[in-house]
């Protein structure tokens, strides 16, 4: 039942029931690109990866609460993003785990296309572009904003680098 953090799905080709057990509210979830994984991020400070074949479960441990997990497009690795300044990857295939630093919360980490970079977001206007081969910080750049009220929300999109100040 949804008190006991307890929800059954019923597969569609097989009818059989799978029950995921979530020991807290859940910020995000998405399946792999081939549809045979999971990842969960929770206010439980994991970030849960569930292999929907083998009943395989692998859990990733910050901080503070994880607000989002993503899979790379290859499906071997997980980026998480966490409210305890730091974004991790972990590489499904030999267990290694990378941490990202930031300066505050974390809400986002996404792969590039390759899987080789992952750009992470954090609360502090910081965007971070981190080369995963090295943990080298490729590109940082910051959004300068004065005030919310200072943001014209109507104006084209063509001069957003105008509002981005890149530093090395």
């Amino acid at each position: 039942t949804f008190a006991e953090g307890k929800k059954e799905c019923k597969e569609f080709s097989t009818g059989q029931n799978k029950i995921f057990r979530l020991d807290s509210r859940v910020n995000s979830a998405e399946f792999s690109k081939d549809g045979k994984k999971v990842v969960t991020a929770s206010v439980d400070r994991t970030a849960k990866i569930l292999d929907l074949e083998t009943g395989e479960e692998k859990i990733i441990k910050h901080g503070d609460l994880v607000y989002s997990a993503q899979f790379s497009e290859d499906g071997k690795k997980v980026a998480t993003a966490s409210w305890d300044d730091t974004a991790k990857i972990l590489d499904l295939e030999t267990g290694e785990e990378k941490m990202i630093q930031h300066g505050d919360w974390v809400n986002s980490a996404q792969f590039s296309k390759d899987g080789k970079k992952v750009v992470t977001a954090s609360w502090d206007g910081i965007v971070q572009i981190t080369d995963l081969k090295t943990t080298c910080i490729h590109d940082t750049f910051q959004i300068i904003q004065e005030s919310a009220c200072d943001f014209d929300s109507t104006a084209p999109i063509k001069n957003l680098f105008e509002e981005i100040k890149f530093k090395n």
